[in-house]
């Protein structure tokens, strides 16, 4: 053993002390970087970053997070990131919701930011809505290769459209992939046909067949990864069976089927022994739908020994059909009748129930628009029955009588779709059909009709007082009250009830100036009211002076009324407000002349 002298003992010490010393300070620089283990969610508008031992990474606040942050890896082995989009709650404008982040998921810097408008910026899918979306967020390895490709489906808000995109990180391409009359949502990726390439599957409710659970399996043209000499504008994604060719390159998904339930889906999942998709709480009792791969009934065996592809062939001439009758029965042609029972005898034979029913219903408001009401009353009663189905039923048939100018047939439906629907719980809500009622009767001046139908939908179906309240407020403002706006004031109003509030506004003694800007601000995000808002602009126009611009845009009011695609019923029973208006302001200009 060997000892150091006294005084070189002093001088370890020190170099020891020194060294401990020097390595604390150099720690924060040494020491290994933090690792990302989780994403933490305190609240609907915070986002935490967390390592292995649980400590803060990062934190964002102030940001909707209720679209999803996905944890991604943009290529095989690489580190992981964060995709958000990155709003402010309730901002729905494209400039915010299209507009992709990728953060390091360790420090929360920004990697990339990539528009998910893609190539396809001038062709909007719904033109005839505002372009007010939320984004959902999945993160998916769609060809295996370890890394990962992003689908953000948009969900309109409040209406029915759905659209969405996949952004391949590795060819750093964002295209369309599917839209859908219904909010449908990015489900799962399954490899359906064993060719090695995974199918996006969606799951959600087809509004505009009616009302309906649907489940679409979608095959990315290009495959996933794979460069295209193809221009943007070649691109063709696909679309539900209403809406496939109805804008810009929309086609047919590889499969498309109707599963009949009315309720909310609840839960997805893939089978994959049995090769069967399973959804269950699609229907009133919650039950469970089971499809195999090609997206027909597990349960029921193929009709007449039919082989998987032409029984799929079979389906997509239905499809085909159905968008005919609805194209010929807004011409008012006979041929949308023809066209709507060769699609009942085209699902029949393909074994898809749902889809034949919903075919029925269509040859229903092909015949009213054809002007034969008598067989369409026929046909909508054979298939009326009591329960959740009752309300879509009754809405077609009342809207098509509607609008085939049978009016007291339309009021009658919409009173017997109110008898045969129950407390609202799946489904389509009753709610829509006391709108309905409401509407067509006021149309035509039945004022005290139309409050006794108020009365008696509030009184049995209580839970929807809320939709109640707004209809005796429009009741009152219509029949020349002035009632509290602040009665209207709720955050999930609609566009009308947007409209009314505005109307109020003015109605009680605002000045014009004010409301017009409101109107001003109003009109991107409307979909159903911008006629109605144009009207009430026309109003301040001439509260104002400006009596020439207020006639001008008064004429444009009620010439988009005519063309407005949505709420028909609403707008013509503004119809009258919009045409008083206008006789006012075009008489005024005569005694000015």
């Amino acid at each position: 053993r060997w000892r150091l002298p006294r005084g070189r003992r002093g001088v370890a010490l020190a170099l020891v002390a020194g060294a401990a010393g020097l390595a604390l300070a150099l720690w924060p620089v040494l020491r290994p970087p933090a690792r990302f283990a989780a994403l933490t969610f305190p609240d609907t508008t915070t986002v935490e970053a967390r390592g292995e031992r649980g400590e803060l990474l990062w934190r964002l606040e102030g940001v909707a997070t209720e679209g999803g942050m996905p944890v991604l890896r943009l290529e095989p082995g690489g580190e992981p990131v964060v995709a958000a989009v990155l709003r402010t709650p309730g901002d729905l404008g494209p400039e915010a919701t299209r507009r992709l982040t990728l953060l390091d998921a360790a420090t929360g810097e920004t990697v990339r930011q990539v528009d998910l408008t893609g190539q396809h910026r001038a062709s909007p899918l719904f033109p005839a809505l505002s372009d007010r979306f939320r984004p959902h967020l999945a993160a998916v390895d769609l060809d295996g290769d370890g890394g990962d490709e992003l689908v953000v489906t948009f969900l309109h808000e409040p209406y029915w459209p759905s659209f969405t995109v996949l952004f391949e990180p590795r060819l750093g391409r964002v295209r369309r992939v599917f839209s859908a009359s219904g909010h449908h949502r990015f489900a799962a990726a399954e490899d359906l046909d064993g060719d090695g390439r995974r199918e996006l599957l969606f799951l959600g409710i087809n509004n505009r067949m009616g009302y309906q659970t649907a489940v679409a399996a979608v095959s990315p043209g290009p495959p996933v990864n794979e460069s295209s000499d193809l221009a943007a504008s070649q691109e063709v994604w696909a679309g539900s069976p209403d809406r496939a060719a109805a804008v810009g390159n929309e086609g047919d998904a590889r499969w498309y089927a109707l599963l009949g339930g009315r309720a909310a889906p609840q839960f997805f999942r893939v089978a994959r022994a049995a090769r069967h998709l399973v959804v269950t709480g699609g229907d009133d009792a919650g039950g469970e739908f089971r499809r195999v791969y090609d997206g027909f009934r597990a349960d029921r065996p193929a009709p007449e020994g039919l082989a998987p592809a032409a029984r799929q062939e079979l389906r997509r001439s239905a499809h085909r059909a159905l968008r005919d009758a609805v194209r010929l029965r807004a011409e008012g042609s006979r041929d949308g009748v023809e066209r709507a029972r060769a699609a009942v005898e085209l699902a029949a034979r393909a074994g898809e129930e749902r889809l034949a029913a919903w075919a029925r219903v269509v040859e229903g408001t092909a015949l009213a628009a054809a002007g034969d009401a008598a067989a369409a009353d026929r046909l909508f009663s054979s298939l009326a029955v009591p329960g959740a189905d009752a309300v879509e039923l009754a809405l077609r048939a009342g809207e098509a009588f509607f609008l085939a100018g049978e009016r007291e047939r339309a009021v009658a439906w919409f009173r017997r779709g109110l008898e045969l629907s129950r407390e609202p719980g799946s489904g389509r809500n009753p709610g829509a059909l006391a709108e309905a009622l409401v509407f067509a009767l006021a149309a035509d001046g039945r004022w005290p009709e139309a409050e006794a139908a108020v009365t008696s939908f509030a009184r049995t179906h209580p839970s929807t007082a809320l939709a109640a309240e707004e209809l005796r407020v429009w009741l009152r403002w219509r029949q020349g009250e002035a009632p509290d706006p602040r009665r209207l004031e709720n955050a999930y109003a609609g566009d009308l009830a947007r409209y009314w509030l505005l109307e109020l506004r003015l109605a009680r003694g605002e000045d014009p100036e004010a409301v017009r800007a409101a109107v001003a601000a109003e009109l991107p995000q409307a979909s159903e009211t911008p006629p109605l808002l144009r009207s009430l602009d026309a109003e301040c126009l001439a509260r104002l002076g400006r009596r020439a611009e207020a006639r001008e845009r008064a004429r444009e009011a009620l010439d988009g009324l005519a063309a407005a695609p949505l709420a028909r019923i609403a707008l013509e029973a503004h119809r009258p407000l919009l045409e008083e208006r206008l006789r006012r302001l075009e008489a005024a200009g005569a005694g000015e002349g």
